[in-house]
């Protein structure tokens, strides 16, 4: 088959006819032409052979429906606007851009044939430069504002190349193509490019004929410095980058050298006080200082560690002088140097590198521009250093740099600083996952990555902690893995891992089981449902969690038994199904009736033993007994059967009722009181909320109900909780707890409903004031009970 690049030469006789016949991406058939070598004087096309027409020759065209899919569709040849530059001029090119600019219509009057007629002048962008565009006449018109407000990608196939002034453009004319978001490749990176941050990476470079740069320089990304193995091709390379320098190494910076104005040859000191120099052979009285400086220079695509000498390395320092740094040196004035060096740092420059051959090591001949970044410097970094996690492995100083960054994040910075920055901490958060989702080996010995693990978490618990201002979809969309291979990857290395492991990635699921706690609407996601449903059957119904869960019997235990494994098993795994099976769902392989017979033994004990000597625990303790019961109260509250679930952890043959007991006690260390937040991120808050909502539950069993309105010491603290606690929720709880067990006199006596009634109108005048602000789940029967006491 010929391809779609043939011209077809046309006598002149019936030219015009055939002309009128042909549209642009249709299909014809073509028959009795005849098939020759293309006549290279007339025709600039690449293909070798050209097609004439004769009156007998036959143009049919061929209905879509019926055309063979193997039928091309228009094929371009784009180059990158960084290399229309390289064309002659009214050379034919294609192109392909993300619209930036457009200007209004401009009309003007033709010198040549006197008529009226209009332009419009666009400005289009891609990976590597930008470009002017003028269109003419209809083309002017079809093409509107709205392209350049939407980005969108054209595509233009032999477009005319213009120089003026010595500066390139592209013109429009008739017999050109432009197509808006064609559906090919091409388009696709572009898009995909521009939308994960390309826009504001571009470095708007005109493309033109200027002279700052020596023949053979090219405008490059650190990507492409390294995927195209410049300067280890047997000569050196001169490129230009835009980048921003994150480090100053600080192991040398400065070194004496020879006072001669042309030499810089590196003096040694010599016993007697003078210094020599093995080039000009001479002993000089005293030296000068010069830079030497190691810098790693970033951009969107990469990281790279460069070498600057004296004049440019001086510009690079900024009016920090060698002698300067120098003499911070001599006096070991480290915060001082640290200062110098900083303060040089997160700049964004063009530089033109000289790339050695020999030893690949990257030199900058000099620095042709510097500034100061225009927007929000902590942003562009933040961007950069994002991307640099994206497309390869990071170096030391940039994980501590993203570290530094997110630690600086507080409750009121936190909301500018995801609105700002949200795509990079996409990448961020994913690339966590990923590389948990590695073998652990990799990098655990790493304290740079530990470190902004660390700094990942808190920073996700400040982006949880914010109820109101930061979206759901946005945080679900940060915090929620993307694939459920790096779940499975990160669990399949529980049993084999170290304890550094094993508390990041507790850290990690905790925060998935905070954000389920908030959203209820997560527990149906599938996500969700497959994490806990492994939690469930690889960790929770299993001989280890019985093992770890009987440790917890013994008196006063060892401060050794809580490690990373353990408190991944009693407490992550709990928290998560926990917060999970407070759904009532139904996909999940065991019952809560399974899971309470499997565990209710050992738990049992271990309530009833550590009861005693709550003043004792320690804060691994508290953690797990509170978790524990939290997933005891999920599994009662599962199937809406409490009373058959909660006999078997509380048998009616116990007449002493001594897990209530136990519970009670618990309840009642006045300490757990003080510690109870607004928000549910502590131990102590989900532990009372935990025994209350399970005691509060066993009311529904008559002899357990008179037992439990036996226990008078229960209502003072039940009472203090109610109107103490500032997580409405308990206190919510409290009041409706003291509705079922108090009589008419004494709730009267107490005057709760005085109390009560204040709680209440509080919490409408908040949401008055508020009415946009997220409300608080709380249990329906608690509001009922309460408001009940509050109308009495």
């Amino acid at each position: 088959m010929i391809e779609i690049f043939l011209i077809f030469s046309l006598n002149k006789n019936f030219s015009f006819l055939l002309l009128s016949l042909f549209l642009i991406e249709s299909v014809y058939d073509i028959l009795g032409v005849r098939v020759k070598t293309a006549d290279k004087r007339w025709n600039n096309l690449r293909h070798n052979y050209e097609l004439t027409f004769a009156p007998g020759s036959i143009v049919r065209l061929v209905d879509d429906t019926t055309v063979d899919a193997n039928i091309p569709d228009i094929h371009y040849e784009f180059i990158s606007l960084r290399d229309v530059s390289k064309q002659s001029s009214e050379a034919f090119i294609d192109v392909i851009g993300i619209v930036d600019i457009c200007s209004d219509i401009i009309p003007f009057t033709n010198r040549t044939s006197n008529k009226d007629s209009v332009r419009r002048e666009v400005t289009i962008i891609d990976e590597d430069s930008n470009i002017s565009i003028t269109l003419w006449d209809e083309q002017a018109n079809d093409f509107n504002e709205e392209l350049a407000e939407n980005k969108a990608v054209v595509a233009f196939r032999r477009i005319r190349v213009a120089i003026f002034n010595n500066k390139y453009s592209l013109s429009g004319h008739k017999n050109m193509i432009m197509k808006i978001n064609p559906d090919i490749a091409q388009a696709k990176h572009l898009r995909i490019w521009y939308d994960a941050g390309g826009r504001l990476t571009n470095n708007r470079i005109t493309t033109s004929t200027t002279n700052r740069l020596t023949k053979g320089d090219l405008w490059k990304t650190i990507g492409q410095i390294e995927n195209e193995l410049l300067g280890r091709q047997g000569r050196p390379d001169y490129v230009m980058i835009k980048a921003i320098c994150m480090h100053i190494a600080n192991d040398r910076v400065v070194y004496t050298s020879c006072p001669n104005n042309d030499c810089f040859r590196k003096v040694n000191k010599l016993s007697s006080g003078l210094y020599h120099c093995d080039k000009c052979r001479e002993d000089f009285n005293e030296c000068h200082w010069n830079y030497m400086i190691r810098a790693e220079l970033v951009d969107s695509t990469g990281a790279i560690w460069v070498s600057f000498f004296r004049k440019e390395a001086q510009e690079l320092m900024g009016n920090v002088t060698a002698e300067q740094f120098a003499r911070a040196k001599e006096n070991n004035d480290e915060i001082l140097m640290q200062t110098y060096l900083n303060k040089n740092t997160f700049r964004e420059k063009y530089f033109r590198l000289r790339i050695n051959e020999e030893t690949f090591n990257v030199n900058i001949k000099f620095i042709l521009y510097k500034g100061s970044l225009k927007m929000n410097d902590r942003f562009f970094v933040f961007f950069f250093l994002s991307r640099t996690l994206a497309v390869s492995l990071p170096s030391t100083n940039i994980l501590y740099k993203i570290t530094s960054i997110l630690e600086e994040q507080t409750s009121r910075s936190i909301i500018l600083f995801v609105f700002e920055s949200l795509q990079s901490l996409y990448i961020i958060e994913r690339w966590a996952w990923q590389v948990l989702n590695k073998d652990f080996q990799e990098w655990i010995n790493e304290k740079s990555y530990i470190d902004l693990f660390h700094a990942i978490h808190l920073f996700n618990i400040k982006l949880l902690s914010n109820h109101d201002e930061i979206e759901f979809d946005i945080k679900t969309s940060l915090l929620i893995p993307s694939s459920i291979d790096w779940i499975d990857g990160i669990l399949d290395q529980i049993k084999s891992s170290n304890d550094t492991f094993l508390t990041i990635v507790s850290l990690w699921f905790d925060v998935i089981s905070y954000l389920v706690h908030e959203y209820s609407e997560l527990r149906d996601t599938s996500t969700i449902i497959y994490i806990n449903n492994r939690l469930g059957r690889d960790f929770l119904m299993t001989n280890e969690y019985q093992i770890y869960l009987k440790q917890l019997q013994e008196p006063h235990s060892s401060q050794a038994i809580f490690t990373p494994k353990q408190l991944f098993y009693l407490k992550t795994c709990s928290f998560s199904l926990h917060v999970y099976l407070c759904s009532k769902s139904q996909q999940f392989p065991f019952t809560g009736e399974q899971i309470i017979k499997f565990i209710a033994d050992n738990y049992s004990q271990m309530i009833l033993v550590q009861s005693h000597i709550v003043d004792s625990w320690s804060k691994e303790l508290l953690s797990c007994i509170a978790h524990l019961i939290a997933l005891i109260c999920s599994c009662c509250w599962w199937g809406d059967e409490k009373a058959k679930y909660i006999k078997i952890l509380v048998s009616p043959n116990d007449l002493t009722y001594d897990h209530i007991l136990a519970l009670i006690r618990i309840v009642s260390y006045q300490p757990f009181h003080q510690c109870i937040s607004a928000q549910w991120y502590n131990d102590e808050t989900l532990l009372i909320d935990a025994i209350l909502v399970f005691l509060y539950g066993t009311l529904e069993i008559r002899d357990i109900r008179c037992f439990i309105s036996s226990q008078t010491n229960l209502f003072a603290t039940l009472l203090v909780i109610a109107q103490t606690s500032s997580y409405d929720r308990i206190c919510i709880c409290a009041y409706g707890f003291l509705a079922e067990i108090l009589t008419d006199e004494q709730l009267k006596e107490l005057k709760i409903s005085e109390n009560i009634s204040g709680f209440f109108f509080d919490i409408l005048e908040q949401a008055w004031k508020d009415p946009t602000k997220r409300c608080k789940t709380i249990p329906i029967p608690h509001v009922l009970k309460g408001m009940f006491i509050s109308d009495n």
